[in-house]
Parts: C-alpha cells; sequence; structure tokens
C-alpha cells in the first residue's frame, strides 16, 4: 500500500479523530480549570496544633512561646487577650519614642 491509499482511507475517519481529541482536551483543560479554582480548605485549630506539638518536641521553640501559641489555639482568655508584639513594632516604638525625646530637647 503506497502513502496516498493510506491517506484516502485515513481521511474518512478525519472527523471522528478530530472529534475524539477535542473532547479529550476539553476534560483536560476542565480538570485543571477545577482544580485551580477549587477553594482550599480551612486549616483546622487541631492541625494547627499537632504542629505546635511538634515543633514543641523538636525543640524549636521556648516552654513560653509554646504556651503562649497553645494559649491562643485552645481559646483561653488570657489567649485571646494577650498582645502580640513582634520585634519589628518593638524597633517601631523605640524609634519612635526616641523621636519624640528628641523634640522635646
Amino acid at each position: 500500500m503506497s502513502g496516498a491509499v493510506i491517506a484516502a482511507k485515513l481521511w474518512a475517519y478525519l472527523p471522528q479523530i478530530i472529534l475524539v481529541l477535542s473532547t479529550v482536551a476539553f476534560l483536560m483543560a476542565y480538570r485543571h480549570w477545577r482544580a485551580i479554582h477549587e477553594p482550599d480548605e480551612p486549616i483546622r485549630d487541631a492541625d494547627l496544633l499537632a504542629d505546635l506539638e511538634q515543633g514543641d518536641a523538636a525543640s524549636k521553640m521556648t516552654e513560653a512561646e509554646f504556651r503562649r501559641v497553645r494559649e491562643r489555639l485552645l481559646g483561653t482568655e488570657a489567649g485571646r487577650n494577650a498582645p502580640e508584639k513582634t520585634k519589628r513594632s518593638e524597633r517601631r516604638e523605640n524609634v519612635q519614642g526616641s523621636q519624640t525625646g528628641m523634640k522635646n530637647e
């Protein structure tokens, strides 16, 4: 069989081949789109607490840090009302305090 004979026989199946390939491409594109637009599952407090306990077991945090974060996760009054000061906010307060002190002098 020559190439022309094979091409002539396959030419009759071209619409079906295009339909199948288009359907497969559409399904793959839809699955990809759905995976991208799928809402993320919220992280539960139990998951966070488990990660916290693993970090504590690996000695990656001090006892005070562990207690403070654990109280916040469990929702105790002390944990909810505890002010969260970061090094950056403390530095900002120090800079503002030194600037106001310089203006008053």
